[in-house]
């Protein structure tokens, strides 16, 4: 029993750290493009809230999966 928890939790620590990678990843590459894109919004309230739904939404899928995924990944840690 013990070893099978064991198991679980080194196995949800490598989905961590490899979604980690994958979502540093992705917000690198999104913070590219929205360097390279000019906002037509004044209140950097509303520019930040803009640009980070942007981020988690399925426009940039190359941070929203591995977010998913790391938050699945939590979601079994903590159900062990």
């Amino acid at each position: 029993m013990v070893i099978r928890d064991i198991e679980k939790m080194v196995t949800a620590g490598l989905i961590w750290g490899a979604t980690n990678a994958l979502m540093r990843r992705g917000a690198l590459i999104s913070d590219q493009q929205l360097h390279n894109k000019q906002s037509s919004t004044k209140n950097p309230i509303l520019k930040t809230l803009i640009d980070w739904f942007s981020l988690i939404l399925v426009w940039q899928w190359q941070y929203s999966l591995p977010f998913i995924t790391n938050l699945s990944a939590s979601t079994t840690f903590f159900d062990i």
